[in-house]
């Protein structure tokens, strides 16, 4: 075993001494120790000492310091450096170990072994040494960035110089199953073992942990240069262990942190000077024993126990502090101090007044400190600073901020800064009420101001009780505010605010954690979302609890959309809570009954699926209000169940006016005493077909129709007729098609108002229903049923919209309404595009398009050629015509109340046109030039295989499902059921106009025409001539091949 000597540091350097002074020299007494005495007398020869305490103009890098963790963070620690200096430890300095796992774990690579976060290996108000890694300059102040790994912290220190009992920082390298393999980052450290057993005690995570442990072993040769250690950990040793001062003569050993038992060999102004081997040791004053402590009661010769803070390498100085509590055994009691930053304190007394500060009494037990410039507003300190504050003047001051390396309190006698809101993000805590500014707005809501240097938000929901359109408007810039803290991250400087005042004011507890104690506990929170299975509420410190639909009302609805919004105040009982799952369930049934301020709901004067018959009241902007004629009652009968088709609502709803009435409405749904009505067809055929039990539940595989109510990209929310009130429930976008896994439901066609045929195919998890639509599995069950019957309610719907527009409508739609498929017009080109043709017709306003497709023989057509089409759809909505040019289209087409075609009667025919809600063919066989209706997908609701199977001019064989007057239905040849009918409903709502406001416009029509027999004759006599100059061509032709003929026997002949 190697006995510490004379070994030098990176530091080594002699102590300064003037010249007439004698040198120091070892006094060895009892067993190998140094005599005090003779130390004394040596000390009191030497020069003053320089007591400069830990400053940013002279921390230097590798200088090892004592810490005290103040913050811990996600990816660095704040420490606490002795004289209210501060710096960051960055995650890739704790030790070398716990940076390589981060990096893998950065690359993917770690999937094995568990990185554990700053926050489990670190706590605020533990001490950690340091070693200083860089010093940046910033713009008014420097950066310190330091690192806890033992390389850097020991690097001084060589293996032949420790002896049992010294203790120095390690990192715990690995967990084996024995105990710890510790990195001492000490070069020729072999190995360093800490046992499970003198670890006992420890606040030891795992990798990535560093602390102060213990020599108890040392094993190695020296002659090779290769050392190991046994450590311990236990608190309470390592509290205890002192470095013998004989061991003071090298300051390697001098590792923050470690104790010394010492005398106190000066008393200064500034500090205590205490006896080292071969080093000069102080006490600065602010580090005395005792929190009020002054210099005058300490002496010469009194023995003390100190722990070294830092060295300043250049003068050889070490600085001690006294104060007891420093790695003491058990909790830091600090920690647990009641004041806290941006406290005032009204009754602080002056304990000691020096020219650069004040020191205060803030209790019985905490101290604080008042430096010169933070005496009184101002840049100008009092002149005579004991004569202003003497000892024992009551002040009032504000707590800035707590030193934790100095145990005292740094604060301000400012009357700017004692009178402001707030200080720092760390005063803020969740539920205090404050004032706050408005200082603009952004996307999400307004940016406030709390105080000079503290900022916080208050989001657009949280802003007024009930929400408004322009917030702006109502709370320009500058406007004052009460509000409520709901959230804070002070670490991160995220201050969230309410300013709804029902929160603000309210009397009820704050819910802040989920704690199982607060079941039963009665409170206040926000909507923050509604779903049809209840209401999600949020709280405060982003605890959120969630009200099931049954405690949120007592009243029978099918949405909660209809008694509470978004924003809105609700007040609840906590009937359960789930800390592990962070779960909260919560009641608006505050004492099991109704919810507050809840009526019991008045007898509905309908049942759902109800018939009735009403006159329109009043025409909103999306709803009808209609007045039952028994029922005396008023109901709403949204614009999109005026008919299955919802292009043409628009149109219908302009010309209905208040006094017409409505026949056979079915009531769709009751929710809150608020009846709606549905005049679909599709609504309206499957009460008339399904049973009382299918009405009452969602049964599976059975046939429902649902009306889309809202469509986002993963699906579709949608209301469904059934139950005693209706019901609402998501179709998910995977059900919505059979190909693609996933569909932006967005973007193929679904829109509110649509009516889809779906199934049930029973409930998830939590109770909530799976609903399909009709997908390509169901084909060969009914396929052909829910293909035909909506196409063919909205040819229904189609011609009860010619009939109420012959009654009402306008010049042009009466026009349009007119118009026949299969007629023919002669219409003038206005523009030629690559798509088609527009042409205008001569004596009226409507617009035609000529498809590509359809352009037939012109091919070149200029603006202002004249062309012979016929009709082959009218877009009310858009007040055009489709027309075709094609001469077999043209010549063929037409339409007959008599066709000569009937069920199951198959034939061939040509697509004519492709539309979203239909696709139109002309027979080419049985009754030739006929119209005929196919579904647009395979079957109705395949979203996938829409209009895929579908191209304009593309023949077909078809078989005839239904035809009902000019109304013909057919369907591809392999989708045909050759066994029954399908029994289509023709009966359904409709409306009775009160007056008949026609006009006539046959004028209009005779002058189409005209034109059309003028474009027609103009057509046949092109064909004429085309046919004398083709009889002419075919002679000429005749003759030349005569002439070739005779030619060639007479050349034989020769």
């Amino acid at each position: 075993m190697v006995i510490p000597g004379k070994e030098r540091d990176l530091f080594s350097v002699k102590p300064l001494v003037e010249k007439n002074k004698v040198k120091k020299k070892k006094a060895k007494g009892k067993e190998g120790g140094l005599g005090f005495k003779k130390l004394q007398e040596e000390h009191q020869k030497l020069a003053d000492v320089q007591h400069t305490p830990l400053l940013y103009d002279n921390i230097v890098e590798g200088q090892v310091i004592l810490g005290c963790i103040q913050e811990v963070h996600d990816y660095e620690l704040k420490v606490s450096l002795p004289h209210r200096l501060s710096g960051t430890v960055p995650i890739t300095k704790i030790s070398k170990a716990y940076t390589e796992l981060v990096k893998k774990m950065a690359e993917g690579e770690n999937e094995d072994e568990e990185v554990s976060a700053l926050q489990e290996l670190y706590r605020p108000g533990q001490f950690v040494v340091t070693s200083v890694a860089s010093i940046e300059e910033m713009e008014n102040w420097k950066k310190v960035s330091l690192s806890l790994m033992p390389q850097d912290v020991n690097s001084s220190l060589n293996a032949s110089l420790l002896e049992v009992g010294f203790v120095l920082p390690c990192a715990v390298a690995s967990v084996e199953d024995n105990g710890f393999i510790m990195d001492t980052g000490i070069a020729n450290m072999r190995g360093a073992f800490l046992p499970h057993k003198a670890a006992q005690g420890a606040d030891i995570v795992g990798v990535g942990t560093v602390l102060r442990c213990m020599v108890t072993k040392i094993s190695g040769d020296a002659e090779k240069g290769w050392w190991n250690v046994v450590l311990s950990a236990k608190p309470k040793a390592v509290s205890e262990a002192t470095l013998p001062l004989i061991s003071t003569t090298n300051l390697s050993m001098m590792i923050p942190g470690t104790a010394v038992d010492t005398v106190v060999s000066k008393v200064e102004d500034y500090g205590l000077n205490i006896i080292l081997a071969e080093y000069d040791g102080v006490v600065n004053r602010i580090h005395l024993k005792k929190p009020f402590d002054i210099i005058h009661h300490y002496q010469e010769g009194m023995n003390v126990k100190a722990r070294v803070l830092y060295t300043t390498p250049m003068n050889k100085v070490v600085h001690f502090t006294l104060q007891k509590n420093i790695f003491s055994e058990g909790p830091d009691e600090k920690l647990f101090h009641d004041l806290k930053e941006g406290d005032i304190v009204e009754d602080a007394v002056v304990y000691e007044s020096r020219s650069v500060g004040i020191s205060l009494k803030l209790n019985d037990k905490y101290r604080g400190y008042c430096s010169w410039n933070r005496l009184m507003d101002g840049d100008k300190p009092p002149k005579n600073m004991k004569k202003v504050f003497p000892i024992g003047r009551q002040l009032v001051c504000r707590i800035l901020k707590y030193s934790s390396m100095d145990q005292m309190y740094i604060v301000s006698l400012e009357k700017s800064v004692i009178e402001q809101q707030l200080l720092s993000y760390n005063e803020v805590e969740v539920g205090t009420k404050l004032k706050a500014t408005i200082k603009g707005y952004n996307d999400f809501g307004a940016q406030v101001a709390l105080s000079k240097t503290v900022s916080g938000h208050i989001d657009f929901m949280m802003l007024t009780d009930t929400q408004i359109k322009n917030p702006e408007k109502k709370y320009p810039a500058g406007s004052v505010l009460d509000c409520r803290v709901v959230y804070v991250v002070p670490q991160r400087k995220i201050i969230n605010l309410t300013s709804k005042k029902l929160l603000v004011n309210s009397p009820h507890p704050i819910i802040s954690e989920y704690d199982p104690n607060l079941v039963g506990a009665i409170s206040e929170g926000c909507v923050v979302r509604i779903n049809q299975s209840g209401l999600l509420v949020t709280m405060y410190n982003d605890v959120k609890g969630f009200v099931p639909k049954s405690q949120a009302t007592s009243r029978k609805v099918t949405s909660l959309d209809a008694l509470f919004t978004l924003g809105q105040v609700v007040k609840f009982r906590i009937i359960n809570v789930e800390p592990e799952k962070r779960n909260m369930t919560l009641s608006l049934r505050i004492d099991g009954g109704l919810v507050p301020h809840e009526e019991k709901p008045a007898a509905v004067a309908v049942s759902m699926r109800q018939k009735v018959d009403g006159v329109i009241k009043e025409i909103q902007e999306k709803v009808i209000i209609v007045t039952l004629k028994n029922e005396g009652v008023d109901a709403q009968l949204p614009v999109s169940h005026l008919l299955d088709d919802v292009s043409k609502c628009g149109i219908v709803k302009s010309l209905l006016k208040e006094g017409d009435e409505v026949k056979d409405a079915v009531v769709f749904s009751i929710e809150e005493e608020i009846i709606t009505l549905s005049l679909k067809t599709s609504v309206h055929n499957w009460i008339n077909t399904s049973t009382p039990e299918q009405q009452e539940v969602l049964l599976k595989s059975v046939p429902y129709p649902a009306v889309l109510q809202k469509v986002y990209a993963h699906g579709a929310l949608a209301k469904i007729p059934a139950g005693e009130c209706g019901q609402k429930h998501l179709i998910h976008f995977k059900k919505l098609g059979d190909e693609s896994p996933y569909i932006d439901c967005r973007a193929v066609g679904l829109h509110p108002g649509q009516t889809l045929w779906v199934e049930s195919e029973g409930v998830d998890k939590m109770g909530r229903q799976i609903l399909s639509c009709l997908h390509t599995r169901n084909v060969q069950r009914r396929a052909v049923q829910h293909s035909i019957q909506p196409l063919y309610s909205r040819l229904l719907n189609l011609k009860m919209v010619k009939d109420i527009i012959m009654k009402r409508g306008s010049a042009i739609d009466r026009q349009l309404a007119e118009l026949q498929i299969g007629r023919k017009l002669g219409v003038t080109v206005t523009e030629v595009t690559d798509f088609g043709l527009h042409v205008n017709m001569k004596g009226s306003q409507i617009q035609g398009f000529i498809s590509k497709e359809h352009r037939g023989p012109y091919t070149d057509v200029v603006v202002g050629q004249k062309l012979y089409a016929c009709v082959m759809n009218v877009n009310f909505e858009k007040q055009s015509v489709d027309l075709s040019s094609q001469p077999l289209v043209v010549k063929k087409l037409k339409t007959s109340d008599t066709p000569k075609v009937s069920f199951g009667r198959r034939a061939k025919c040509e697509i004519i046109q492709v539309q979203e809600n239909f696709v139109k063919v002309m027979l080419t066989s049985r009754d030739v030039g006929l119209e005929a209706y196919l579904p647009p997908l395979e079957h109705e609701l395949n979203i996938e295989t829409k209009n895929a199977h579908y191209k304009v001019g593309e023949e077909h064989r078809v078989t005839i499902e239904h035809v009902d007057g000019g109304i013909v239905v057919a369907v591809l040849r392999r989708f045909e059921d050759k066994d029954t009918e399908p029994k289509l409903l023709s009966d359904g709502p409709s409306w009775q106009l009160s007056s008949n406001n026609t006009s006539e416009s046959m004028e209009a029509v005779e002058d189409i025409e005209s034109d059309a027999e003028e474009v027609a004759e103009t057509e046949t006599k092109t064909e004429v001539e085309d046919g004398v100059m083709a009889k002419k061509e075919e002679h000429r032709l005749y003759e030349l091949e005569g002439a070739r003929l005779d030619k060639e026997r007479l050349s034989q002949t020769t």
